[in-house]
């Protein structure tokens, strides 16, 4: 039977959108029916006073207003979510997808990107909206993303899937 994912992310700087293209890529390849979905917030401030706003609210779990989603994450196998680090937590526009859709949500992967920190506050996140922690993660950081030494990473993650799908 062939297994369905879907992925969805929000991406500022186009790093999460490259990384959640590349996971799209190998799981098509590897016979996963996938689906691509940006995270669309309705709330975000831009500028430095935006930047420090959004900081402040991932890390007092304060979600972002989203818009309706295309998909039904419940129509999935799998749902891996692509989320920037903001101030070492998962950015408001993914906590306000996990919200809207904890109780519907299959399995979920976390594909994380960031300057350098370690994933364990993205996943704790996670887990303490959706009450379990993700299934697999996988942390891509900037300088690995410019430098393209982020493949092998990305390739490891999606092994796991596909091994534990």
């Amino acid at each position: 039977m062939t297994k369905s994912v879907l992925l969805v992310f929000y991406s500022d700087s186009g790093h999460t959108r490259k990384a959640i293209d590349e996971v799209a890529t190998l799981l098509d390849a590897a016979g996963w029916r996938t689906a691509v979905e940006l995270i669309e917030p309705l709330d975000l401030k831009r500028g430095a006073w935006g930047f420090f706003l959004r900081a402040w609210r991932a890390g007092t779990k304060r979600a972002s207003t989203i818009a309706p989603p295309q998909h039904n994450p419940g129509d999935f196998d799998l749902v891996v979510v692509g989320s920037p680090l903001w101030g070492r937590h998962l950015s408001t526009p993914a906590q306000g997808y996990l919200k809207r859709h904890a109780a519907k949500l299959p399995p979920v992967a976390l594909v994380a990107t960031m300057s350098g920190s370690p994933l364990a506050p993205l996943e704790k996140d996670i887990a303490d909206i959706i009450g379990r922690r993700p299934v697999a993660a996988v942390g891509v950081t900037d300088r690995e993303r410019v430098h393209g030494e982020d493949g092998g990473k990305i390739a490891s993650f999606v092994d796991g899937l596909i091994r534990d799908g």
